[in-house]
């Protein structure tokens, strides 16, 4: 009797041994190499791209779980902004979406560019530019309904995003940021047709 009870406990660790390692394969081959880490998730979304590895500016808390980074490489004058989701707590993947390839250019005072991805029952609807004028004291969207959001801008660079239910939205080009001086006047108003000064 007592000769078994060794054998079974050396049984039961190779089994749990077994099974770790297949967790471990799964998880690696299915969300990469260190999917616990944002950077490389991020990383990743620009390699599949062919595009250099960029810094992270911010993070947008988002809603539905569904965040955005904002990314940018300053040596090749570029900055990107990608959707990320947080698994199980702790492990980080790329759904689809976003935007890249986008030029860093110092001659443009504010610009206002967006697009729309769809995450599971959401629209994603995103805007993102760069702010060179420093007379600019304040950001505002204007959503086509009405709904307003302050927005942050972090090293010359903003972005701002809002999920609606997909069945019941549509992209509307009636959507506008206000840049505002510190007097708080209207400086700028863009919209998606006119989305950029100099």
């Amino acid at each position: 009797m007592t000769s078994k009870k060794p054998r079974l406990w050396i049984g039961h660790l190779i089994r749990w041994l077994l099974i770790t390692a297949a967790l471990t394969f799964i998880v690696r081959a299915s969300y990469g190499s260190e999917p616990w880490k944002l950077t490389s998730v991020t990383r990743q979304a620009l390699s599949g791209m062919e595009l250099p590895d960029a810094a992270i500016v911010s993070v947008d808390p988002g809603e539905h779980g569904v965040r955005s980074v904002l990314l940018a490489d300053r040596e090749n004058g570029l900055y990107h902004r990608i959707f990320v989701l947080r698994k199980f707590g702790m492990i980080w993947s790329n759904p689809g979406g976003g935007s890249f390839r986008m030029p860093l250019d110092p001659g443009i005072k504010a610009d206002f560019r967006g697009g729309m991805t769809t995450i599971e029952d959401y629209r994603f609807f995103y805007y993102s530019g760069q702010i060179n004028d420093p007379a600019i004291a304040r950001l505002q969207v204007v959503w086509q309904d009405g709904v307003s959001q302050d927005v942050t801008v972090q090293n010359g660079l903003y972005q701002v995003i809002r999920a609606l239910p997909a069945r019941s939205s549509a992209w509307n080009p009636r959507d506008k940021l206000i840049a505002y001086d510190s007097q708080d006047r209207t400086l700028y108003e863009l919209t998606p047709e006119r989305n950029e000064i100099r």
